[in-house]
């Protein structure tokens, strides 16, 4: 009885060891092809600086502050946890041509490794008004790492044939756990005001443009592909307290492509406090249903939405795609010079 045991406690030992070795190849392997898709955000239009460059400084205001966070599929897998942060400015705005400035770091961990993606990119702008027509030409630099925890996988030489025992080593030695590189975008953003009731954007941008090496094994062929989206938005009084804000974008990465289209009605409340409030929904094709809502009080906006799966996913996901939050506080400064003029009211005896 005893060799029995033994024989039957050593294949499965060997089949753990084996079924260990196929799932940390499909993860390298997952690793090296899950590079197609970007870090994005279901309110692309509440990312400006992810979207595209030209976006920086194309706001009201001398400073703006953006957070965003999303969570997404966490009733069947721990899959995707993203953070972003943002600043930027603009410079000499009564000038022909206005400079503007920002800072953009984004942290994306996914999966049972933690595999982690950090950015930490500088976007530059230059915008130019023309009457209603605005120009902003844009580029960014940045560095990237990815890397992962080798010691959160699970292989066969941690199993002992009668338990699991995650103290035992793994007796693996990967060749590298993470990697880094440089990249650059360009892009382009032009508005134009046609009445006071109708105004429109349109913008491009193309990410990583020089392909830069994205590899564990450090291996030249493997190169990141160029993603390129171009995306159309537009302001509409429907009546004076009431606009509508479709949006549009097609990006494409690889083999990937995404094409977004839906809108949001703006509801204009009081001019100070909770200025405004938003309802809206997106469609994400072949993927999403996206539902939408904020509000704007004082110089802060918040914006939430969650995602509901449509895709080949929905037998196990039910529907439940993930939760999206957006907060952009726009700052502005005293300006002293425009401060009115003060009068001493008079005394009476």
């Amino acid at each position: 009885m005893l060799p029995l045991r033994k024989a039957i406690a050593m294949r499965m030992k060997i089949r753990a060891n084996s079924v260990g070795l196929i799932i940390f190849i499909l993860a390298v392997v997952h690793i090296q092809t899950g590079f197609a898709q970007d870090i994005h955000f279901s309110q692309y239009m509440h990312s400006p600086l992810n979207l595209n460059p030209a976006e920086t400084g194309n706001f009201q205001g001398d400073y703006r502050f953006v957070g965003n966070h999303k969570r997404q599929w966490l009733s069947f897998a721990n899959a995707y946890s993203t953070f972003s942060v943002s600043v930027d400015r603009s410079f000499f705005r009564t000038s022909t041509v206005v400079p503007s400035a920002g800072f953009l770091l984004n942290n994306d961990v996914s999966g049972d490794g933690d595999f982690g993606t950090l950015q930490l990119i500088v976007p530059l702008s230059a915008r130019y008004q023309h009457n209603d027509l605005g120009i902003t030409l844009g580029a960014s630099a940045g560095w990237i790492q990815h890397g992962f925890n080798f010691n959160a996988f699970y292989f066969g030489n941690q199993y002992t044939g009668e338990r699991f025992d995650p103290s035992l080593p793994n007796n693996e030695a990967p060749e590298a756990d993470r990697f880094s590189y440089v990249d650059f975008s360009t892009g382009v953003l032009a508005d134009y005001r046609i009445n006071d009731s109708l105004t429109i954007r349109l913008g491009s941008a193309v990410q990583h443009a020089g392909r830069p090496e994205k590899s564990f094994y450090q291996d030249e062929n493997v190169r990141l592909p160029l993603r390129w989206q171009i995306y159309a938005s537009g302001e509409f009084d429907l009546q004076p307290d009431l606009l509508l804000l479709p949006s549009v974008m097609f990006m494409n990465q690889g083999s990937y492509r995404e094409f977004n289209i839906g809108g949001q009605l703006r509801f204009d409340v009081n001019p100070l406090g909770l200025r405004s409030f938003y309802l809206g929904a997106m469609f994400r094709a072949s993927d999403a249903g996206i539902l939408m809502f904020g509000m704007d009080y004082n110089q802060l906006q918040f914006h939430l939405s969650y995602d509901i799966n449509v895709s080949g996913l929905t037998t196990i996901s039910r529907g439940r795609g993930g939760v999206e939050i957006s907060v952009i506080y726009l700052f502005n400064k005293l300006n002293l010079s425009n401060k009115p003029p003060v009068r001493k009211c008079p005394e009476f005896i």
